[in-house]
């Protein structure tokens, strides 16, 4: 099986196949930098584990970025740094790739879980969503101590940091998945979705964290459930990129605000559609 790269360009609309690679780890998982001309990605090292490689499109050069990951959940490109969501043991975290120098870096300990992370290249800040590892494993016990097998979803939170890492600060606590973070660079605003338990049948919620004044409100969400894989707002705001499931087709789709209609991005009519992630022109 393979996994193929696409590039959508909002502006025109078209659709460009960048690159195609062997699947065989846990989760395919992609991005093209544009800027870069270098698609990042997930393939298995000599010893079966999850990495990320670096394919530069011209030079057509392949190199080995990670050596110690185990499986990969997120990577984001950014102007000098990769950051990705990674599991080195027992828990997923979330990592930063310098560009030039190699070097990587964790923020969190290895404790907190990262569930997913956001990015606002203006202000070179990320949003997290995450849990104790530790707190999560003792309602795990409890529950099957229990007669009645009740899951209590852990503490959820969202935090912000810098792209350094020194300074992280606490947004939002709830005892709710927070299984997709976005961000609204017009209104510079987190909006945080939710559900109150793992495959809920209920509709998500969410709200949005004005991040100034750190001020919380509702945030209506598009009718159809949004999948999690790369939810994003448009460059101007006024619209939402996602992956739903629109007259019985899943694919990437762009939800108008203002006309509350999707108009279809892209449809795989001969393969499934694994993740997507939006790139700032920020950069």
């Amino acid at each position: 099986m393979l996994t193929t790269i696409y590039q959508y360009a909002p502006k025109t609309g078209e659709v460009t196949e960048i690159y195609n690679f062997p699947y065989t780890t846990q989760y395919p998982l992609g991005v093209y930098d544009s800027k870069d001309k270098a698609v990042y990605y997930t393939k298995k090292d000599k010893n079966n584990r999850d990495q990320i490689f670096r394919y530069h499109t011209e030079t057509k050069e392949e190199v080995q970025l990670t050596t110690n990951l185990r499986a990969v959940n997120q990577i984001i490109p950014a102007e000098e740094k990769v950051f990705f969501v990674a599991s080195t043991d027992k828990v997923l975290r979330l990592g930063m790739l310098d560009k030039q120098s190699g070097v990587i870096s964790y923020w969190g300990d290895e404790d907190t879980n990262v569930e997913t992370i956001a990015i606002n290249p203006e202000t070179e800040h990320i949003y997290i969503s995450a849990f104790s590892y530790s707190q999560d494993r003792e309602v795990i016990e409890k529950q099957f101590l229990s007669d009645e097998n009740n899951y209590s979803m852990p503490l959820f939170s969202v935090y912000e940091t810098d792209y350094s890492f020194k300074d992280t600060s606490n947004f939002l606590s709830v005892h709710a998945w927070i299984k997709i973070l976005m961000v609204n660079l017009k209104d510079n605003k987190t909006i945080a979705i939710y559900d109150k338990e793992y495959n809920s049948e209920e509709l998500s919620k969410a709200v949005a964290i004005d991040i100034r004044s750190q001020e919380i409100e509702e945030f209506k969400l598009p009718p159809e459930r949004m999948l999690v894989d790369g939810a994003n707002f448009s460059a101007d705001g006024k619209g939402l990129y996602v992956t739903s499931i629109v007259n019985d087709q899943r694919g990437i789709y762009y939800y108008d605000f203002e006309s509350k209609e999707y108009t279809t991005v892209f449809i795989s009519k001969d393969g499934f559609i694994n993740n997507f992630q939006y790139i700032s022109s920020v950069q």
